[in-house]
């Protein structure tokens, strides 16, 4: 629950209403806020995804280790090439580049991770916490509680470059 409160602490100061007319101002500055955003995404998705995986059947563990492994060099490869577009655009004294389609790659990768990890958490514990029947609520494995923070993250990186959902 600390952890959980610290990412969401770390998230709201991150925030900014004004960020899309930051971004038009200056897109490298709002550029590398994204990125600490999404660095963030990536450590909770981790998180999670190492909470959740041995919760998995012995058959599948290896094959979603290798689909999570491949979303996150995806990932990785991603916010690279953001960097390097910032890098190019400065080096080219450019005031004002156009960073859409890096920023396009990097929320597809968020959203695949995202996907990625929802799956597992699914396999994992589809009937296994929530209201039961008696009105008790049964408690949610490790991880799961994790994967609401990462929701959450995702949701501030949608807000974040204005992006709303397919």
């Amino acid at each position: 629950m600390r952890m959980s409160a610290l990412f969401l602490t770390v998230l709201l100061s991150a925030c900014s209403p004004a960020w899309w007319q930051g971004f038009k101002e200056n897109p490298a500055q709002s550029a590398e806020m994204v990125l600490g955003t999404v660095s963030t995404i990536e450590r909770v998705a981790s998180l999670a995804f190492t909470q959740l995986e041995p919760m998995l059947p012995l058959d599948k563990q290896a094959v979603y280790q290798a689909k999570f492994d491949e979303s996150i060099l995806a990932l990785s490869k991603a916010m690279q090439a953001v960097r390097s577009a910032v890098r190019a655009a400065a080096d080219a004294k450019e005031e004002h580049p156009d960073l859409t389609r890096v920023m396009v790659d990097v929320t597809t990768a968020v959203k695949d991770v995202q996907a990625l990890v929802a799956e597992v958490k699914n396999l994992v514990a589809p009937a296994k916490f929530g209201v039961t029947a008696g009105g008790a609520v049964a408690q949610a494995p490790k991880g799961v509680a994790t994967t609401i923070v990462l929701d959450t993250f995702v949701e501030d990186l949608k807000q974040q470059t204005g992006q709303q959902d397919d």
